[in-house]
């Protein structure tokens, strides 16, 4: 029997691209999504490459419901491979998702709950989708929201600077498997095409220097999303790769943020995670 892999947000961008390298180093692939119309269409062109058959699950994984009810789900389907949570969104307004700060949401609780439900049928590896972004963060996890004004491309950053604690902080706790992350780097996606056109993303000092800040971001960027899925696809096949590392834009181990290896905050993001994502059980092997 093939080897099974779960490639969240696959429909597009890095995500299928992670979905169709996966498929060719021999995995059946499960491409998760919204609409099922570019699910249908992923999972043409990842079959159309031979191999073995993909399929598709739809599942909004900005509602921490539906997460839930897939989570159970796969995990009812038994033994599961490798798990790469690559789903991520930016949003330029403040917006909230069931009371909950829309960008913690999407891009740290959904997958954080996702790898918590799916834990006790995972076999190999954990894969997290990090982000460059993280430098830019506040560094305080006390709450959901951060203090201050709302700049979506910062708290997009705090987001996955929380997730990428939550990374470095299970792979020290979970023995059985490999938990990594993978920061893709820039890439041309719905995503950057879209919210990175906005001033509004950005604290109001860089607003004035946009121009540039636009510029550099429409050069980081560039890069087609094939070659950005690089770094997803070695965290997830490398057998030389130890739980806990972070590959790099350039498909390399790179050295983890600071203050996503600080215990303190590594805590502080569990808190958060099981005060708005609680499980219904502890699974086993993982010492609370």
């Amino acid at each position: 029997m093939a080897p099974r892999a779960v490639v969240t947000a696959a429909t597009g961008g890095i995500g299928l691209e992670t979905a169709k390298g996966l498929a060719d180093a021999g995995y059946a692939v499960t491409v998760i999504g919204r609409t099922p119309q570019r699910g249908d269409n992923a999972v043409a062109a990842i079959n159309a490459r031979g191999g073995e058959p993909a399929r598709f699950l739809q599942a909004d994984l900005a509602s921490l419901a539906a997460v839930r009810a897939l989570g159970e789900r796969l995990a009812d389907e038994g033994p599961l491979d490798v798990l790469v949570n690559n789903v991520g969104a930016m949003f330029p307004d403040h917006t909230h998702l069931d009371g909950i700060e829309a960008s913690f949401v999407v891009n740290h609780l959904s997958p954080y709950l996702l790898t918590e439900l799916l834990l006790p049928v995972i076999k190999h590896r954990v894969v997290n989708v990090t982000s460059g972004a993280v430098v830019v963060a506040k560094k305080v996890f006390d709450h959901v929201e951060p203090p201050g004004g709302y700049y979506g491309f910062h708290w997009y950053g705090r987001a996955k600077l929380a997730n990428l604690a939550y990374t470095l902080d299970l792979a020290t706790r979970a023995t059985t498997i490999g938990v990594l992350a993978a920061d893709p780097g820039g890439a041309d996606t719905d995503m950057t095409d879209g919210t990175l056109r906005t001033p509004k993303i950005v604290a109001p000092p860089l607003r004035l220097l946009w121009p540039l800040v636009r510029r550099t971001f429409e050069h980081a960027t560039s890069r087609p999303a094939a070659t950005a899925a690089r770094s997803s696809i070695t965290a997830a096949t490398d057998p030389t790769l130890t739980s806990g590392t972070v590959i790099g834009p350039k498909a390399l181990p790179v050295q983890p943020h600071r203050t996503a290896r600080d215990p303190r905050i590594q805590q502080a993001v569990r808190h958060l995670s099981q005060t708005h994502a609680p499980l219904r059980h502890v699974p086993d092997g993982i010492s609370t």
